[in-house]
């Protein structure tokens, strides 16, 4: 896999999720439009719909303001069947072995009370993870 998308999807399929690029090339402009301005990948299970945006980990922190900015960001997680994360890749290894990819995902939250938060998602977690944050309070 040569791009951040290409590894992402490759990560959602062998966690057992159904996963498509829904990120579009513009040719006119030579720009590439994320579907409502944050999801590179969309993926589904039987009852979950998950919205990744890629990047490299270089990047990550660069994306969670963008992303706390739309409002359209912010109904697409009102739903506890949707979910939107930010994964981040890095080559990452101890020095003189060999570097490995390796991703950091988040997951953005809202509350009226303190707006956007964000909380760290384990990779060993799969599609049947349920939405909530770890205390168990949904958006």
């Amino acid at each position: 896999m040569k791009t951040t998308t290409g590894r992402t999807l490759k990560r959602l399929r062998e966690m057992g999720w159904d996963a498509a690029v829904v990120e579009r090339y513009l040719a006119v402009c030579r720009v590439r439009q994320d579907m409502f301005g944050f999801a590179d990948v969309l993926a589904f299970s039987e009852d979950r719909v998950l919205a990744v945006q890629t990047t490299t980990q270089a990047n990550f922190a660069a994306h969670k303001p963008k992303i706390e900015a739309l409002l359209v960001a912010r109904r697409w997680v009102a739903s506890d069947l949707r979910a939107l994360e930010l994964w981040g890749w890095a080559k990452r290894g101890e020095r003189g072995k060999r570097k490995l990819w390796t991703v950091r995902r988040e997951r953005v939250f809202w509350t009226e009370r303190s707006g956007a938060f964000w909380e760290v998602v384990s990779d060993i977690q799969n599609n049947q993870t349920d939405f909530k944050t770890s205390e168990g309070a949904s958006r």
